[in-house]
């Protein structure tokens, strides 16, 4: 839903991701809302002792890992009427890949 929500369809099996400001945060960045609101949670940890997979979270149903370069980005967050988070849809996205495709604003 959410997919079909924020692409517009091309061709075929291509989509383009329809651009819109997202947050993001890196390790050395302040600790944000968003990042205590996941860490309280239990959804992402932080493995300083293995650089290679420094974050892991549970995504998709299974647990997914990323290097301590790697970049979270925040494609949503809900918030109840008081502006509390409620839950986080987020991904890890690799350095290179995001330097190459995301625009810093």
């Amino acid at each position: 839903e959410w997919f079909l929500q924020n692409h517009q369809y091309v061709e075929e099996d291509w989509y383009l991701q329809t651009a819109k400001p997202l947050k993001i945060w890196r390790k050395g960045d302040p600790e944000s809302e968003e990042i205590r609101f996941l860490l309280d949670k239990g959804i992402l940890k932080f493995h300083p002792e293995i650089p290679g997979q420094f974050f892991t979270a549970s995504l998709w149903d299974t647990e997914e890992t990323a290097s301590d370069d790697a970049v979270i980005v925040f494609f949503d967050v809900k918030r109840d009427a008081q502006g509390k988070i409620e839950d986080i849809n987020f991904n890890f996205v690799d350095v290179e890949y995001f330097q190459n495709n995301y625009s810093l604003l």
